[in-house]
């Protein structure tokens, strides 16, 4: 830290807290401008992530996809898996 501290000059150093500062100021502004507020309706995501050669994966498949057709008609829950 010291040989960075005896590299940059003062004026540099100055300059480099203001725009740190007039960063970090803009982004907490802009958080407390941001709301957000969920719908009634809510959903789950189910997501199934599976690996090339899992030995576990084929049972995993199987299963998501029973869940999937047992849960056709629930539209709150959304299952996912990438083949």
């Amino acid at each position: 830290m010291r040989l960075f501290l005896s590299w940059c000059s003062p004026q540099f150093l100055t300059r480099c807290m203001v725009v740190a500062a007039v960063v970090f100021t803009e982004s907490s502004l802009a958080a407390e401008q941001c709301s957000i507020t969920s719908a009634e309706n809510r959903v789950a995501l189910v997501e199934l992530y599976t690996s090339e050669g899992c030995s576990s994966c084929p049972p995993a498949d199987q299963w998501l996809s029973a869940f999937a057709e047992k849960n056709a008609e629930n539209e709150s829950i959304i299952p996912l898996s990438w083949v």
